[in-house]
Order: C-alpha cells, then structure tokens, then sequence
C-alpha cells in the first residue's frame, strides 16, 4: 500500500510541490539544502521534489521539524520513467532504493516524443506505479516537465486513473463537476504571467520548476526559493 503522505499533503486548497535542481548537486554543501529545505516548509510548500542525490539531504532536514510547525513536508524522488524500466528489476530496485532514504513518492518524467505509441507508454507507467506501490510509495507522473512551453499531458486525469498514479502535471485542470481521482498540477516557471494562464486552466495545484534557478547554493542565499 502506498504510502498516503503525497495525497494528504495535496489535499490543500492550492498546493505548490517545490523543485529543486542543481547542475553540479555533489558539490553542494549540506547547509546550502538545509537553507533551502527550511525555506520550502516555511513558505508554506505541500511538498519537495527533487534529484535522488539530494534526496537524503532533504529527508534528513525535514524530519529535524517533527513535532513542530510547520511539520516536515514529504520528499518526492524524480526518476526518468526509462531509467524505471531498463530491465526487469530496475523499478522495484529504483523504488526501493528511494524509500529507504526516506522518499514519500516517485515523479516519473517522461516526454512524449520519446514514446511514439500511447499504448506502450502506459505499459511502462504501469510497470513504474506498481513498483513504486510495492515499496509503500505514491507517484506524480512529470509528463513534459523540463520541456518548456505547456508542460504536461492531454487527458492527464485519465492516464493517472489507468496506470494507478496519486498526481499528474496537466494542461487543463479537471473537467465541472469530476471528483475524486489524481489530482491534477500545472508546472510554474514562477511567473505571473504563467501563474494566471494555469489559473485560468483550471489548475489550483501547481509545480514551481527549478526554483532555485539550477543553483541550491544561491537559492540558500534567498529568504525562500
């Protein structure tokens, strides 16, 4: 059973999953995560996303705020759906690797022009959500996420329910009146502009790409990321 951390932490009004990448993320020092991880739970963040090589650093910092508010935030792990099914047991090793350093869920990037034939991608999204599942963790599908322009999938709620994900980046919010089912997130440069278009799309959750702007150690140097 997954592990229910993702979805809690999503069920808020308008949640924001910060991301955080770094070009050279073996180099950081750990005040510079630590910095950062603070800055993504007092800004009021649902959850972090990021490298598994930042992975620990993150787990460790966050779970230093148990039992104090606001409480620590869950630890997405983002892994490339190819790299989740490069053989027979890359997923449950992947999946598994990533619990034990304390990860609530897998985001599972993927881009389309990579899986010409919808049938086959889902095949692999199944494969990666069960893995994830049998470790005890939830999963947030990152179809496009990086690409630029309007990331995410066409038809997100519906991959999400069919391949058994918690979370899905979208295009379009869900449709009047569907409840229940993935929820459904934009992904934000942090613009203002791109703020008010995923708005009117329908999309109250949100993504916030690459905050730190590829650099931990000068997003540690700002009061949030």
């Amino acid at each position: 059973v997954a592990g229910g951390a993702l979805p809690q932490a999503l069920s808020v009004q308008r949640p924001i999953i910060v991301h955080v990448w770094d070009a050279k993320p073996d180099n950081l020092e750990t005040f510079a995560i630590d910095e950062v991880s603070k800055a993504c739970r007092n800004s009021g963040a649902a959850a972090v996303l990021c490298s598994p090589k930042l992975l620990k650093a993150f787990v460790e910092e966050q779970e230093l705020a148990m039992g104090s508010f606001p409480e620590p935030l869950p630890v997405i792990a983002q892994i490339a759906l190819r790299d989740l099914i490069e053989d027979e047991t890359a997923g449950a090793e992947l999946a598994a690797g990533a619990k034990k350093l304390g990860a609530a869920a897998i985001g599972i990037g993927y881009y389309a022009s990579d899986w010409p034939e919808a049938e086959a991608l889902e095949e692999a999204l199944k494969g990666a959500t069960a893995a994830a599942k049998e470790a005890g963790l939830d999963t947030l599908l990152l179809a496009q996420f990086g690409a630029g322009g309007v990331e995410g999938s066409d038809g997100a709620a519906e991959v999400a329910a069919r391949v058994g994900a918690t979370a899905a980046l979208a295009k379009q919010g869900a449709a009047e009146g569907a409840e229940g089912g993935a929820a459904l997130l934009g992904s934000w440069d942090g613009t203002e502009e791109e703020l008010e278009r995923l708005r009117a799309a329908g999309l109250a959750g949100l993504v916030l790409k690459n905050a730190c702007r590829g650099n931990v150690g000068k997003g540690a140097r700002t009061s949030s990321p």
